[in-house]
C-alpha cells in the first residue's frame, strides 16, 4: 500500500474510533483526552482528527481551541478535505466566519467536494465561490 493510500485509510479510520470513543465518556473527559491525545501523537492522521474534533467541541478549554486552531489553519487544505468527507458543512461555515477559507483555494475544494461526490459540501462552496468573488472565468448569460 503506497503512502498517500496509508495514509488516507487513516484519516478515514481516526474519526470513528474517535466518534465511538466519545459515546462512552463524559464530554469534559472527552475534551480532556483529545487534547492529550493531540499533544501527544505523532501521527499526523490521528493529531488531525484530534484537533477537528477538539476545536469543534463546546467543552474544550480556550487554551487548547487555540492550540487545535493554530495546528488546523496551518493544515487547512486536509481539515477542509476531511470535513467535506464527513459532510461537515457546519463545520465549513465555522471556519469560513473566522476568514480561513480562502478564494485561492476554493477552487480546489470545490474539485474535492465534486470528486467525492458530497453535493451539499459542493454547493455551499460554489455559493460561497459566487459570495466571495464570482465565477468570472464563466459566461451565464443568456
Amino acid at each position: 500500500m503506497k503512502n498517500n493510500e496509508k495514509f488516507q485509510t487513516d484519516v478515514e479510520m481516526v474519526p470513528k474510533a474517535l466518534r465511538d470513543q466519545a459515546q462512552t465518556r463524559e464530554p469534559e473527559e472527552e475534551a480532556i483526552g483529545l487534547y492529550r491525545k493531540f499533544t501527544t501523537t505523532k501521527q499526523e492522521p490521528v493529531r488531525l482528527a484530534a484537533a477537528l474534533r477538539g476545536f469543534f467541541l463546546p467543552e474544550a478549554e480556550d487554551q487548547e481551541k487555540e492550540a487545535y486552531g493554530i495546528y488546523l489553519k496551518s493544515r487547512i487544505r486536509p481539515a477542509v478535505e476531511a470535513l467535506i468527507d464527513g459532510d461537515d458543512v457546519e463545520k465549513l461555515e465555522e471556519l469560513e466566519s473566522l476568514g480561513w477559507l480562502d478564494g485561492k483555494n476554493l477552487d480546489s475544494f470545490i474539485r474535492i467536494a465534486r470528486q467525492k461526490q458530497k453535493n451539499a459540501a459542493l454547493v455551499w462552496f460554489l455559493h460561497l465561490k459566487k459570495e466571495k468573488n464570482g465565477f468570472k472565468d464563466r459566461d451565464f448569460s443568456l
